[in-house]
């Protein structure tokens, strides 16, 4: 049955070569990691990367004729969230998005030149909950803002996995899931 359902979802995925911002469509420069594709970033990080130049869209853009309900959007993108979720707003309220999962690096957002709460804020005026995915707890812990910055900008761990979520999906998952050890 999984197989299946997984199977159903793959055929409906799509990969796109762009990078997400918050601008209807640009250009960016997109500085290359030699250690590993997953840190490629679209900030001059000051350690000298090579660069290619790449296309830029916001997602808003990018569903502007789509008429469907989008139920998730992953994103780890190495300090640009705030910049890809201000090119998120109108898709936020037009498509029912209820759940959102993202990395939370504060070094990243303030070297992009962002405050660390600013994507935050910008979710929790959307009626999202932030909840932490606390990997070295092994827990799912509901902390206010102001506690997620203090907490990945001064320990040894700077950086963690957020599911972000609306009221209603809240609810779902507490229901489904209530004694999952996770503290909320």
């Amino acid at each position: 049955m999984w197989i299946l359902s997984l199977r159903w979802y793959v055929m409906r995925v799509s990969s796109e070569m762009f990078g997400l911002t918050q601008c209807a469509t640009g250009k960016a420069s997109l500085c290359l990691s030699e250690d590993t594709t997953g840190d490629h970033r679209i900030f001059d990080s000051g350690d000298a990367r090579q660069s290619v130049e790449i296309d830029t869209l916001d997602l808003d853009a990018y569903f502007r004729d789509y008429t469907g309900r989008i139920d998730f959007i992953k994103m780890d993108i190495q300090g640009a969230e705030d910049a890809a979720l201000c090119g998120t707003v109108k898709l936020l309220e037009t498509h029912g998005v209820e759940r959102i999962l993202m990395e939370f690096w504060p070094t990243g957002l303030k070297a992009y030149g962002v405050r660390p709460d600013a994507p935050l804020r910008l979710l929790e005026s959307r009626g999202f909950h932030i909840l932490d995915l606390d990997e070295p707890e092994q827990c799912v812990v509901r902390r206010t803002i102001p506690k997620l910055v203090n907490k990945h900008t001064s320990g040894r761990r700077t950086w963690t996995n957020l599911f972000c979520t609306t009221g209603h999906a809240l609810r779902t998952w507490r229901d489904k899931y209530p004694q999952r050890g996770g503290r909320l």
